[in-house]
Order: structure tokens, then sequence, then C-alpha cells
């Protein structure tokens, strides 16, 4: 429906919807991205990202709005290097998913890229827990609790 959009990654809400869309969501580095006139949910994850139909068009618009500070840099310059960080519940992914990632891992070796795995933090178990808890107070049958945490 647009050709180029763009939106406040906070906790998702850039790559996810395009993941489901089909088009390509990049997250810039935090901060990279001014984020003058927006309204902020966490001042310490709240990163402006785009939306575009391809990774030509996401990073004309990304240049655009980063103006010369982050203008596209020679492609050629330097192997890129990936970090695969999987999501602390990763045993519980469906096999296409799986088979997904272990694709995608073999198409940016073959194209040259760098690719590492980072291990999960033991901290970062429970925290799908935690958000459907947090969730749930604001939004679930106990958010008549709201009142009494307040």
């Amino acid at each position: 429906m647009a050709p180029l959009a763009f939106g406040t990654q906070t906790a998702g809400s850039v790559i996810r919807p395009a993941s489901y869309c089909g088009v390509v969501g990049y997250k810039p580095s935090f901060g990279l991205i001014p984020r003058a006139g927006v309204k902020g949910l966490s001042d310490s994850l709240d990163t402006i990202g785009v939306m575009a139909r391809t990774v030509d068009d996401a990073a004309f618009l990304a240049g655009v709005l980063t103006g010369p500070a982050g203008a596209a840099r020679d492609r050629g310059a330097a192997a890129a290097a990936v970090r695969l960080l999987p999501h602390a519940d990763v045993g519980e992914a469906e096999p296409a998913t799986m088979a997904a990632l272990d694709h995608a891992r073999a198409a940016l070796l073959a194209a040259g890229a760098r690719v590492d795995d980072i291990a999960v933090a033991a901290e970062h178990h429970g925290l799908v827990a935690a958000q459907e808890t947090i969730h749930e107070l604001r939004d679930g049958p106990r958010a008549d609790l709201r009142a009494g945490l307040a």
C-alpha cells in the first residue's frame, strides 16, 4: 500500500510487521535516525526503523532520514558481519522455522558474510513469561489490579 514507511522499533514493531507482510524491515543502530517528533514509549529502547519493498529502497529511505552522517557506505568495503541471537525459547520453534534460519545462515555465508552465534544469557530465559504477565496486568482479566499497583 505504501512504497516506503518508517516506524518505531521498541519491541519488534518494525521488523515483525515487515516480516508478516513480506517486505524489508530495517532497524538501524540506536539513535542513527533522529526521534524528533515521535511519541516515545521508552527512551532507552525506541529506535526509528524503516520498511520498504526492497533492500535498496530501505537503504535509500534510511539514507534520507539520517542525512550525510548516515549515508550509505561502499558495500564492497568490508564483508558483512552478522550475529545471530536465538530467542531464549528457540528449542520450541517449529522445524520449518529452524530450516528458514539455517537457509538464511547458508545464504549469508554464500554471500561472503561472517556469521557468528551469540549464546542466550541465562537472564533471558523467562522474559516471555514476564512480558505476558505485564501485558495481562495491563490489558487482561487482571487489569482491575492496576488501580492497586498505582
